[in-house]
C-alpha cells in the first residue's frame, strides 16, 4: 500500500474533522472532495494487477476457511459489543475525572481533533466517526459506487494491518506479552488519526489483543499466522460494518418515514 495514500487519508480525515463545522459551500466542499479522493484512491488500488491478485488471494482463503466462519463471527459480535461497552465506560470516566478540554471530554475526540481543539480552536467539538466511511455516512448517492469498491479493498486494507500491528513485531521481537500488549495498543490508537474518538480508540485495543490470539494459536499449530488473523480480522469488519450500515439505514429510513408524516 502507498505510504502516501495514507499519509493523504490521515490528512483528509483531518480536514474533513474541521469541515463538518465549516457552515456552507466551503464545508459541502471539503466533505465531498474527501469522499471523491477515497473513491478514487481505492479505485486505483483494483485496477492495479499485483493488489487486485493479493485481494482475489485472500478471498479465497476466507471461502476456503468457511469452518471458522461461525467461531468468527460469533466472537466478532461479542467484540463489537464489548468494545462500544468499554469506550462508553472510558469516554464516561474521563468525563467524571476532568479529563476535558473546555467543556468535552477528552476521550470524545479523535487525535487531529483535540489537536485541532487545543491549537486552532478552543471551542471546536469533535465530529466522531470513521472518516474512511464518509461516503457512506455522508453521500448516500455514492453509497452504490463505494460499497462494492470498499468490499474489493477491505481484505488488502486488512493485510497491511496485519502485517504492521501482527507479523512484524511478533517476528521481530518475539511473542512476549509485552510485545503483544504493545502492538494491540499501537493497533488501537492508530485508528484515532481517522477520525474515530480516542476512547473507542482505546477500546478497539481488545480486537488487538483478539487477532494477535488468532495469530499465535495458529503459529502453535503450524497454520499460516498471517492469512488467519487476516481472516479473522476481515470477518470482523465484515460483522461490524453489516451492524454500522443495518443501524445507519434504519435511522435513515426512520427520519424518512417521520418527515412523511409530518409534511
Amino acid at each position: 500500500m502507498n505510504p502516501l495514500i495514507i499519509v493523504l487519508r490521515v490528512l483528509g480525515a483531518t480536514i474533513v474533522d474541521v469541515a463538518k463545522k465549516i457552515p456552507g459551500l466551503l464545508g459541502k466542499l471539503l466533505k465531498f472532495s474527501w469522499a471523491i479522493f477515497l473513491i478514487f484512491s481505492l479505485l486505483s488500488a483494483t485496477y492495479n494487477e499485483e493488489t487486485r491478485t493479493a485481494s482475489l488471494g485472500i478471498f479465497k482463503a476466507i471461502i476456503n476457511h468457511l469452518t471458522v466462519w461461525p467461531v468468527a463471527i460469533i466472537e466478532s459480535l461479542i467484540l463489537v459489543i464489548l468494545v462500544a461497552k468499554v469506550s462508553e465506560i472510558l469516554k464516561s470516566a474521563a468525563t467524571k475525572m476532568d479529563l476535558k478540554f473546555e467543556d468535552e471530554g477528552i476521550l470524545n475526540y479523535s487525535i487531529p481533533g483535540l489537536i485541532i481543539a487545543m491549537l486552532f480552536n478552543k471551542k471546536y467539538k469533535p465530529a466522531g466517526g470513521n472518516m474512511l466511511l464518509a461516503p457512506l455516512t455522508k453521500y448516500w448517492k455514492l453509497t452504490m459506487i463505494f460499497i462494492p469498491i470498499l468490499l474489493f479493498n477491505i481484505p488488502l486494507i486488512v493485510l497491511f494491518e496485519e502485517l504492521i500491528f501482527r507479523e512484524m513485531p511478533l517476528n521481530t521481537f518475539g511473542h512476549s506479552a509485552i510485545v503483544v500488549l504493545f502492538s494491540s495498543i499501537i493497533f488501537g490508537l492508530t485508528h484515532s488519526l481517522f477520525g474515530i474518538p480516542i476512547g473507542t480508540s482505546m477500546a478497539i485495543i481488545l480486537l488487538g489483543l483478539w487477532l494477535n490470539g488468532q495469530y499465535l494459536l495458529a503459529l502453535n499449530i503450524h497454520q499460516d499466522a498471517l492469512i488467519t488473523s487476516t481472516i479473522y480480522h476481515v470477518l470482523f469488519n465484515f460483522t461490524a460494518g453489516t451492524i454500522f450500515l443495518s443501524g445507519t439505514l434504519f435511522f435513515k429510513i426512520k427520519a424518512f418515514v417521520q418527515k412523511k408524516r409530518g409534511s
